[in-house]
């Protein structure tokens, strides 16, 4: 197993064969999401839930209730909303560079995303490489999950129809088999 670390990124490379090479790094979030969804989508918060502050938002949509519900309120909570918006666009460079710290640090982050789904994703490149086959100990070297994790998301995906399992009739040991791969 080879590890490369650099100030900027961390990239995993794990050589199981001479033809399996699976390359796994954290998401990396981008300053230009966040401003584009900052202006389309900040009164509604998107921004935040991108950046993993899911918090805000609910304030947003207070505001944003309070600013359409009350006309008294109205001008007080849309200038508000303004400013707050302006001071976030100006804050969505460091927000992201938090975020990417987080992710290549290992801790975990506030999402809305569900893990399962990044981890299926990584299985099924790994089971790729590997002619659509897959153990559960492969897909924690990996994926570098739990083995709990690795086979729930493995089992899961042959409940749904998208894989089979078997025993390799050599080892007996638990294989799953991607026939689209």
């Amino acid at each position: 197993m080879t590890r490369m670390h650099n100030e900027q990124n961390v990239t995993v490379t794990v050589n199981v064969s001479p033809a399996a090479t699976v390359v796994a790094g954290p998401p990396m979030k981008k300053a230009g999401v966040g401003v584009l969804l900052a202006i389309f989508l900040g009164g509604f918060g998107a921004h935040r839930f991108y950046l993993n502050r899911p918090l805000a938002p609910v304030m947003f949509g207070v505001g944003l209730v309070g600013a359409l519900t009350f006309p008294v309120t109205q001008v007080p909570l849309q200038l508000v909303t303004v400013i707050w918006g302006f001071i976030d666009v100006v804050s969505i460079s460091e927000w992201v560079r938090e975020a990417n710290a987080k992710a290549l640090a290992g801790e975990p982050v506030e999402t809305p995303m569900t893990l399962s789904d990044g981890l299926e994703i990584r299985l099924l490149r790994a089971a790729e490489a590997r002619g659509g086959k897959i153990t559960v100990t492969q897909g924690v070297m990996d994926t570098s999950a739990s083995f709990d994790d690795v086979h729930e998301c493995l089992n899961g995906m042959v409940e749904e129809g998208y894989a089979d399992v078997g025993n390799a009739p050599d080892s007996g040991v638990v294989v799953y088999t991607f026939g689209e791969l």
